[in-house]
């Protein structure tokens, strides 16, 4: 499934909001960024309302920190009593859910933005905008040595009942509630000119532990305790089994745990060149007498 067949899926069989809905043909009115009209047969009892429209945006938004907008509103006549209840059930369908679709994109996280009010006269109807911002968890293997691959294999090692993305494989739908979930990502990655050696160069990478989990309490607790076993490392073994050094660790208790991970790592590492490097020798006289 792709990212809008599982948003379908995620608000239409999200029983706290299902319950709140109408139907149309037969199944709860969540719709992709239209409704059918109210001229339209399928809508039980001719009832339109309430009922769920949403539009995911994927336009990058760097200064966000998203890959897009998701924008879901929902409708409802002005005699119900129930749009709160409406925009809280989508908010709490989003909420800490990761939607994993099969075309080699996301995951995708829901991070709320925003909530605003509207009203229709001229057809007696009102309802709620709920905007998130799209975060995206992308699989960030490269080439061996991977150091991100090295600290998650780290982070799975010392939390193997927990979720670590990249090494387990998720559902297409993955609640965070269920279990707490890890992610690891490069935010940067550098060479370094020393120490110099001839057949080795350097890189520094700095990454990010993201660790996702409804409850704030049990959330905090993990990051601390993930953040002291890794400054308790001296290194990690890479795939070639040569050591990525641990040369740093920071957890901030009041980071974006979803846009911006709670836990920055400072490492380093070598890799092989290519070929020995050749100096030339100039300016050496090699005539005599």
């Amino acid at each position: 499934m792709n990212l809008n067949q599982l948003l379908q899926k995620r608000l239409s069989e999200y029983t706290e909001l299902t319950d709140l809905l109408t139907k149309f043909a037969g199944k709860p009115a969540v719709f992709s960024t239209e409704a059918p009209t109210d001229q339209m047969q399928g809508w039980q009892n001719g009832v339109q309302y309430p009922r769920v429209t949403y539009t995911a945006d994927m336009q990058a938004n760097a200064e966000r920190n998203s890959q897009g907008t998701l924008t879901v509103a929902c409708y409802t006549d002005k005699t119900s009593l129930i749009i709160l209840s409406l925009a809280s059930a989508v908010k709490d369908a989003m909420r800490d859910t990761l939607l994993c679709p099969t075309d080699d994109t996301g995951p995708f996280a829901f991070a709320w933005a925003r909530t605003d009010g509207f009203s229709l006269p001229d057809v007696n109807t009102m309802g709620q905008i709920i905007t998130f911002d799209i975060v995206e968890y992308p699989d960030q293997t490269t080439t061996d040595p991977d150091p991100q691959i090295a600290l998650s294999r780290f982070v799975k090692k010392k939390f193997p009942d927990y979720f670590v993305l990249g090494l387990d494989k998720p559902d297409e739908i993955l609640e965070t509630g269920d279990k707490p979930l890890f992610y690891v990502e490069v935010t940067r990655l550098r060479s370094t000119t020393g120490p110099t050696m001839n057949t080795v160069q350097w890189l520094l990478a700095d990454m990010r532990v993201h660790v996702l989990y409804p409850n704030s309490a049990v959330r905090q607790k993990l990051c601390a305790a993930c953040a002291e076993l890794i400054a308790k490392e001296e290194d990690v073994p890479l795939d070639d089994l040569s050591p990525l050094t641990i040369v740093s660790s920071e957890y901030d208790a009041t980071a974006d745990y979803l846009r911006t991970g709670q836990i920055a790592v400072s490492t380093s590492y070598g890799i092989l060149k290519t070929s020995p490097k050749q100096h030339k020798i100039e300016g050496v006289n090699n005539s005599y007498g």
